[in-house]
């Protein structure tokens, strides 16, 4: 639908097209996911609070879940980041259909156990995800970020993993740009999970990360790993 507020259509020759979103220039808003709406689509508006359905695609909403466990895009979506701040013990981000990715700026992914959580919270994105910018994926303690779809980028986008939660890559992903992990646990189920082998993956702890392990599950990864241990390790 290339009437969505931020859309251009481009047609191809074969009748086909793609919807790409203008990232220049855009002002950053934020919206707060309070699950209100009779289904889960986050294009209905009683599920934002204020009850007023937020910009999706034009790349400057930080969309905050705080309450419910899901939430279904309604079609391709582009955002500044996520935050994850839900009080259920899981939430997932799911799509409704086909050919419906999550493109992330800068601001990325956030993970914050919510308020009375007593265990660990996970949430999962089974999205394929869009890296367009250089990006912090912040898994924050006592949570798990689960990323079941594909990570792709857009030219360079460097991620870098912090937080002591643990990251769960499960997808055949092609993200091109340095991957440095500062903190935490990053597992790993497929070979290419930690993406395009080119450049390196990087375990760069920082002071005061804790914890800060690369396990893998029966797989050999195909992009290089580099440890750079602080002083004193």
């Amino acid at each position: 639908d290339s009437t969505r507020p931020g859309a251009i259509y481009c047609a191809e020759l074969d009748g086909t097209g793609e919807i790409y979103v203008p990232f220049t220039d855009v002002p950053d808003a934020s919206a707060t996911w309070d699950a209100g709406g009779a289904d889960a689509m986050m294009d209905t508006k009683w599920n934002w609070e204020g009850d007023e359905t937020p910009n999706l695609v034009n790349g400057g909403l930080l969309a905050t879940f705080a309450a419910g466990s899901t939430a279904l895009t309604p079609y391709a979506v582009a955002l500044r980041g996520l935050l994850f701040r839900t009080t259920e013990e899981s939430f997932t981000v799911s799509p409704s259909g086909d050919n419906q990715s999550v493109t992330l700026m800068g601001a990325g992914l956030v993970t914050e156990r919510g308020e009375g959580v007593g265990i660990v919270q996970t949430n999962t994105i089974e999205n394929s995800l869009v890296v367009a910018k250089p990006q912090p994926w912040v898994v924050g303690a006592n949570t798990i970020l689960e990323l079941n779809g594909d990570v792709g980028s857009i030219g360079v986008s460097a991620v870098t993993k912090d937080g002591a939660g643990a990251l769960h890559l499960r997808g055949h992903n092609t993200f091109f740009g340095e991957f440095v992990h500062s903190n935490g646990i990053v597992d790993v189920w497929t070979d290419d999970a930690l993406g395009d082998s080119s450049t390196a993956y990087r375990i760069a702890r920082t002071k005061g990360g804790q914890n800060t392990q690369l396990r893998l599950h029966g797989v050999t990864v195909t992009r290089p790993i580099i440890y750079h241990p602080l002083s004193g390790d």
